[in-house]
């Protein structure tokens, strides 16, 4: 399934789950950097057609790691920045590669891709986004 045949701007989306939306409202920056953005889209759809990661990403829902990263972002919503999403991204990708045994490096709009799928899984509850 991808996300961009069907609705093509991911800020309209997300906008649609609550959590979400006040995040992305008290975050103007963060929703601006990806609405409409081509580039984005196509690091969306390659991240959501990865079923390893994207397994991964549903598994690290229901770790403890999980709970802290959301009631962290309930408290500061505003610490979710393009920049925390991409560090989030990058990290999780380093993670789930090392535990494959390889390494592997990531290019920015990639880590950023996986970093908000894991944001809209795990903070949104939106697993329908990456399955």
């Amino acid at each position: 399934m991808s996300l961009f045949k069907k609705k093509p701007d991911v800020a309209k989306v997300i906008k649609e789950n609550p959590v979400l939306a006040k995040t992305l409202s008290n975050n103007p920056a963060l929703a601006k950097s990806f609405q409409n953005n081509l580039q984005l889209s196509k690091s969306f759809q390659a991240v959501q057609k990865d079923k390893q990661v994207v397994d991964k990403i549903k598994s690290f829902e229901k770790t403890p790691a999980a709970s802290k990263l959301k009631d962290a972002l309930g408290k500061n919503p505003r610490g979710l920045t393009e920049k925390f999403v991409t560090k989030l991204g990058a990290a999780f990708h380093a993670v789930f590669y090392k535990s494959n045994g390889v390494v592997a490096s990531v290019n920015v709009g990639i880590a950023f891709s996986i970093g908000l799928v894991l944001l809209v899984t795990v903070v949104g509850g939106a697993t329908l986004l990456v399955g």
